[in-house]
């Protein structure tokens, strides 16, 4: 695995972990929220249905007894028995002191007012308790909003409200000031993104730098593969030798069969086979490359010289349509690789009496060049593009041992190896009955 791919194979560790720690913090993150939102609005409610139980309970004792309808201190309507409610046990039951997320009371120094309406809608009386600030007139205008809704409970702004009918037939409004729950949750809220930041940071740090324990698995799992392709190409060499040599000295004193010619000619393939493993790699192994001002134009022109005689042998067009001096910063050896890869790919699966075009241009950017190797191919549209880069796929299985297309499936995915390790790109596409390679190469921007 060349230096490349693990520090790929690296990033992409970070990023699946990061994301699922992140997805891990912002679904706890969100619930917390979420239930904090839901017990501040459970605990605001039943603060609401305290008063107006109180205010009720106290307005029929009043009519009972023929007595004051209400105390005149406001918070004597609320006994120790209110500030921790319990609203499974009777409004009756003894205190509990203490902390319980299945309780709920009307806290000390809750802020609350109330305004009782009659049935023509006129205010009968207004008592406000813990809001200095607030005076009767302010507290009525609240009070009126609220009922007008016609809503049983709601908020506006930072009070929340209850609408109720009390036993002689009038309406009580009853609104509490939230103000410091609100600014509570906020400022945790605050905290939670503070400690959430942070919590992302110290997690990056730490699976950056386990990431490497967690790959050196993949690492040393590529090395032995390699290895093993190593050392198998060169056990591999010597039996095939001995087989070819003996079978040609067969031809020499028994003349030459249909058997001989077999067994030479799936030698030359296993031949090939293993010099293509070898390729692969030790292209894998090419952690620093030589690079130099590249003459493409001259590289590319000179290449397709070399496979005139083939194309020719095979009754195939070979064009060329190369812009001169177009030069960039590459590696010479891995273009002329990256080249002969193509033109030999081309002519291989090329139609019979077609046609290959090779064509040069700069590129787009500063220190690129479009290169673009071509073929006529006329059952291009069945085929699957996008596996054409995949070590050992072949487009066509049904000729996958025919002497036309004995290639191995190996020779474009090092050409896609070449082109990636420069930071480019190549993809094949299909057109008019031309199937067309585009290698974008895009070379160092100084020595």
């Amino acid at each position: 695995m060349e230096a490349r791919e693990i520090k790929k194979l690296r990033k992409r560790f970070i990023a699946i972990a990061m994301t699922s720690i992140v997805l891990v913090m912002v679904f706890i993150a969100v619930t917390a929220c979420v239930l904090m939102v839901a017990y501040s609005r459970s605990q605001v409610n039943r603060s609401l249905d305290i008063v107006v139980r109180n205010y009720d309970n106290a307005i029929e004792k009043a009519n009972e007894s023929g007595t004051t309808p209400l105390p005149a201190n406001f918070s004597d309507l609320f006994t120790a028995d209110d500030k921790n409610f319990d609203p499974s046990e009777s409004f009756e039951g003894r205190p509990f002191y203490g902390f319980s997320l299945l309780r709920s009371g009307l806290l000390q120094g809750t802020r609350v007012f109330t305004v009782e309406f009659n049935q023509d809608n006129e205010a009968v009386r207004v008592h406000i308790m813990n809001l200095d600030s607030l005076s009767d007139d302010e507290a009525l205008a609240l009070a009126r909003n609220a009922n007008s809704t016609g809503n049983a409970r709601g908020h506006f702004g930072i009070y929340f409200y209850r609408n109720a009918e009390l036993s002689n037939g009038n309406t009580l409004t009853v609104c509490i000031n939230n103000q410091d729950v609100i600014y509570l949750m906020l400022t945790a809220f605050s905290f939670a993104v503070l400690v959430f930041i942070l919590g992302f940071l110290i997690t990056f740090l730490l699976v950056r730098l386990l990431s490497w324990r967690a790959i050196q698995p993949a690492i040393e799992n590529s090395k032995r593969q390699k290895e093993f392709i190593t050392n198998a190409s060169h056990e591999l060499k010597t039996p095939l030798a001995v087989i070819k040599a003996n079978t040609e000295f067969i031809e020499m004193t028994d003349k030459e069969s249909e058997w001989t010619k077999s067994t030479l000619e799936q030698v030359d393939r296993m031949d090939g086979l293993i010099r293509n493993l070898v390729m692969i790699s030790r292209d894998s192994e090419q952690e620093t490359e030589v690079e130099s001002e590249c003459d493409l134009s001259s590289i590319i022109t000179e290449t397709l010289g070399s496979f005139e005689a083939l194309a020719k042998q095979k009754g195939l067009t070979l064009s060329g349509t190369i812009t001169p001096d177009t030069k960039i910063i590459f590696d010479s050896s891995a273009v002329r690789m990256l080249v002969s890869v193509l033109i030999d790919n081309a002519i291989k699966y090329c139609d019979e009496g077609g046609e290959v075009a090779v064509r040069l241009s700069p590129g787009k950017k500063k220190n690129s060049a479009l290169l673009f190797v071509s073929n006529t191919f006329k059952d291009g549209e069945k085929v699957d593009y996008r596996r054409f880069f995949d070590r050992f796929y072949r487009s066509d299985e049904s000729h996958s041992q025919s002497e036309k297309q004995s290639g191995y499936g190996i020779g474009l995915s090092v050409a896609e190896s070449i082109a990636q390790r420069h930071s480019g790109s190549i993809d094949a596409s299909f057109k008019d009955g031309f199937i067309t390679f585009t290698v974008n190469l895009i070379g160092k921007k100084s020595l």
